[in-house]
C-alpha cells in the first residue's frame, strides 16, 4: 500500500460519504458512525475545550450512546455532553 493509493482511497470514501450526506443519507452515515464508535461502552472524561494547560473537567462516565446531533450520552447523567475534549479513562496515567 503506497501513500498515493491510501490517499486516493480516502478521497473516494470521503466523496462517496459526502454525496450520501447531500442526498439525504444522514441516518445511514450516523448508523455507521455509531457501529464503528471507539467510545460507546467505554469510560471517558470530558474537559472544557480551551487553551488552558489544565482545562476543568466537565463530566466523566461510561458512554451509553451517541445522539442524532453527535452529542454523547453518559450513563447516570441526565444531560448529554455537547462539547468538550474527550479522553478515554484507560489511557489516563494516574
Amino acid at each position: 500500500l503506497t501513500q498515493a493509493t491510501a490517499m486516493a482511497a480516502l478521497s473516494q470514501a470521503l466523496d462517496a460519504n459526502y454525496r450520501r450526506l447531500l442526498s439525504g443519507g444522514y441516518a445511514s452515515l450516523l448508523a455507521r458512525y455509531r457501529e464503528r464508535s471507539a467510545v460507546i461502552g467505554r469510560r471517558v472524561r470530558i474537559y472544557r475545550d480551551s487553551a488552558e494547560s489544565e482545562p476543568p473537567e466537565m463530566a466523566r462516565g461510561e458512554v451509553a450512546g451517541i445522539g442524532d446531533d453527535l452529542e454523547l450520552f453518559l450513563r447516570d447523567r441526565d444531560e448529554p455532553v455537547v462539547s468538550g475534549r474527550l479522553i478515554l479513562e484507560d489511557l489516563i496515567r494516574s
